[in-house]
């Protein structure tokens, strides 16, 4: 804010994302919150991803040592926490987040999850007020 620059917080639905989302909240300084922060709906990226319709991508980098610990039903919840749990080391995060990315630029078929829409629907509207 006091470089002028306006700003957007996408936080995770966990505890650490509860803590940044009012870290954000307290410096607003007047600003709609609704316009510039929003929290997942679930605890992380990865399992929100996997949630709606990317588990596929996370499931090709299940640890073999770990495979056995998968045990939930597939699809549900716990499943996808399992085999987010059972990751292998590497790649990591963004590796994982950039092969979400091709897999929407290869299927056009595939939906953008709508937090994504929403979110850089609020991103454009900071940039065109700012313009």
């Amino acid at each position: 804010n006091s470089l002028g620059i306006d700003w957007f917080v996408l936080s995770d639905g966990d505890s650490a994302g509860n803590t940044y989302k009012e870290s954000a909240v307290r410096l607003l300084n007047g600003k709609n919150e609704n316009a510039h922060i929003v929290q997942l709906p679930s605890d992380n990226m990865e399992l929100y991803l996997c949630l709606n319709g990317f588990g596929e991508i996370y499931e090709g980098y299940i640890s073999d040592q770990k495979r056995s610990t998968i045990t939930a039903k597939h699809g549900s919840e716990d499943y996808w926490r399992q085999v987010l749990g059972a990751q292998a080391g590497k790649p990591g995060k963004p590796t994982k987040a950039l092969d979400v990315i091709h897999k929407l630029e290869e299927n056009k078929s595939v939906e953008i999850p709508n937090i994504f829409n929403d979110v850089i629907g609020r991103v454009v509207d900071i940039v065109r007020a700012i313009q």
